[in-house]
């Protein structure tokens, strides 16, 4: 732009020199209008600049990690000026990991037209994906002049886990593992009664087996539920990011999807809860089935970081100090105050904790 303006200004003083010398018509012309044209191309660019509507938008609302997605930026001219320079500046980042990155797009604004142009974005890691355009600046014809103008478009899509693994077993409550005397031949409303027992089928869960049963058969029995456990478990995730290494946290998004599904397979009663930064709180959420984990892990992607591994468990311990359910500690590592019995969820940097 300045390269512009100095060979504006180097043009016009010669402009000037021959008008002296040769005192000539046209040259006295030429000079009128070359004051006179950048006065008119900066308020024609005024004029339009406020006519000018810059969108952003995604068409899918989740994906998985490393999947491209197209993010449309599109201006809209609703003058019937062109515009030959629209620069954009956006920032795409994973909001609960903080890290972003800046881009720039050069467009034009057509008259009476909608422009666009589509750009390609992944994640590494889950989370939620944010495309802001911070500002955008419109430059003149001439290219002397530009406005800087403010934005506050944004579009956004979720990166959702997709690894589903089953546990073979956790040490939750007994209830569930009903004696033979406690079989109901109906459902009923008790939450712990079975509906039926039936002859084993290749693929039944081992921990749905009624051992007593089958010794006395001599052949493998195995337990349907009529409806989940009676006895509450409280799958507790710690909202806390190591800066220099995020890929611990993702791994702890995709093993609670995994123990999530694992859970609902099985019928258990469960709700997912973590402590809130923002609000000072536990935030709970009661899981009946896949839509429910999805919508949670979706909530956790609003939460921020919290300042060290073990603040979200000392919060919940000072607030549900006497808490009656099974409690599941999912967290960090490297958090060598956490006591329980450890179940392996197949990581060496995530635990899991029985409490």
């Amino acid at each position: 732009m300045w390269n512009k303006k100095i060979n504006y200004i180097s043009l016009l003083i010669l402009l000037g020199g021959a008008l002296i010398f040769y005192h000539h018509y046209l040259l006295l012309i030429m000079m009128i209008l070359m004051i006179i044209m950048p006065i008119v191309s900066y308020f024609l660019m005024k004029y339009i600049a406020d006519r000018i509507k810059i969108t952003v938008s995604i068409e899918k609302i989740s994906v998985g990690k490393e999947i491209p997605v197209d993010v449309c930026f599109a201006v809209q001219n609703n003058t019937f000026i062109p515009i030959e320079t629209v620069k954009i500046n956006s920032i795409i980042k994973n909001t609960f990991y903080e890290n972003e990155d800046k881009y720039s797009l050069i467009m034009t604004a057509l008259p009476k037209k909608k422009n666009e142009v589509y750009m390609t974005v992944s994640g590494i890691y889950c989370g939620r994906l944010e495309v802001k355009i911070n500002e955008y600046e419109i430059y003149d014809f001439l290219g002397m002049f530009k406005r800087n103008i403010k934005c506050f478009e944004k579009a956004e899509f979720y990166i959702m886990p997709s690894k589903k693994q089953e546990y073979e077993k956790f040490n939750l409550s007994p209830k569930g593992n009903s004696e033979e005397d406690e079989l109901q031949l109906s459902k009923g409303d008790d939450v712990s009664q079975i509906s039926q027992i039936r002859d084993y089928i290749p693929g039944d869960r081992l921990s749905n087996i009624h051992w007593k049963l089958s010794s006395k058969k001599e052949e493998m029995q195995v337990k349907e539920y009529s409806l989940p456990f009676s006895e509450d478990v409280i799958l507790f995730v710690e909202t806390y990011i190591d800066k220099e290494n995020p890929l611990i946290f993702d791994e702890i998004i995709e093993v609670l999807f995994s123990i999530g599904n694992d859970l609902i397979n099985q019928r258990r009663k469960f709700s997912v809860a973590w402590a809130s930064v923002m609000n000072y709180e536990i935030n709970y959420y009661e899981i009946n089935n896949d839509d429910d984990l999805i919508s949670v892990i979706k909530s956790i992607y609003y939460e921020k970081s919290l300042e060290y591994n073990g603040a979200g468990y000392e919060l919940f311990d000072a607030i549900n100090s006497e808490v009656k359910a099974t409690l599941l500690y999912l967290l960090d590592g490297s958090d060598k105050k956490c006591q329980g019995e450890k179940i392996d969820v197949g990581s060496e940097r995530v635990v899991l904790v029985c409490q």
